[in-house]
């Protein structure tokens, strides 16, 4: 196929035309959703910010809301710790070093409880040996930010089973599993003790790491790009002087 433009004509080979709609298609579909990413990271940060910045959650919501509605939303509760039944999340790094998120149940009723992050601590060179986690048990009054449980990239099999003994080791968070080796229910989310809290340990609490909507325009700049390096560089090659 060809078509004429002054004096000049292009030609259009059938197999170099498919592929060029081809990847071409291709590649604005990539900028496309690079900038659909974009806005959804965009109002994400937003209602982190509102929520953060939202009042506290009363102690009703904690038993009417899903973590889905208080993810990322602080909370004043008032209860005690239970030192004798506590959980190390295995496999924490920080800082290059490996160690374990610290769980302790806090009751907030006499029938529930909920599992407070009170921090990373440093795993021993012998994994026999665990760390002491001493803790007052009497009343008081703890704050924090409500979040998901920590996330693993691969979960083991049986790895939400608790080991014998305590402080009980433990691969990724179920509450169900866990509540079923205690004599009380867990709330189905954490609470990440606030870092001017007493009796914690190294806390760095983040948004859930995302890509910034920025960086999402960057790459849908780099794939129109390439789309219209492709165009050019497909027009030149189909260009013939008569």
């Amino acid at each position: 196929m060809q078509i004429k433009v002054g004096s000049l004509k292009l030609e259009l080979k059938p197999l170099y035309t498919i592929s060029f709609v081809t990847l071409t298609a291709i590649l604005i579909s990539l900028g496309c959703w690079q900038l659909t990413r974009s806005e959804e990271k965009r109002q994400f940060l937003e209602l982190e910010r509102v929520r953060l910045n939202t009042d506290k959650v009363s102690f009703a919501e904690l038993f009417s809301q899903t973590i889905e509605q208080l993810q990322y939303r602080t909370v004043e509760l008032k209860g005690q710790y239970v030192q004798a039944q506590q959980f190390l999340l295995d496999n924490q790094i920080h800082n290059g070093k490996p160690g374990f998120f610290v769980l302790t149940p806090f009751f907030v009723n006499d029938k529930s409880a909920i599992l407070v992050n009170r921090g990373w601590i440093p795993a021993e060179l012998s994994r026999s040996k665990l760390p002491e986690l001493g803790i007052k048990q009497v009343e008081q009054v703890i704050f924090g930010r409500l979040n998901r449980f920590p996330s693993v990239g691969i979960k083991l099999k049986d790895g939400e089973i608790p080991t014998a003994g305590w402080p009980a080791i433990i691969q990724w968070v179920d509450s169900k599993t866990l509540a079923s080796s205690l004599s009380y229910q867990l709330l189905p989310f954490q609470l990440e003790l606030d870092a001017n809290q007493p009796e914690g340990y190294t806390r760095e609490w983040k948004i859930a790491a995302v890509l910034p909507p920025e960086k999402h325009i960057a790459y849908a700049i780099q794939w129109f790009g390439l789309a219209f390096t492709l165009s050019i560089l497909f027009i030149f090659h189909s260009l013939k002087r008569e």
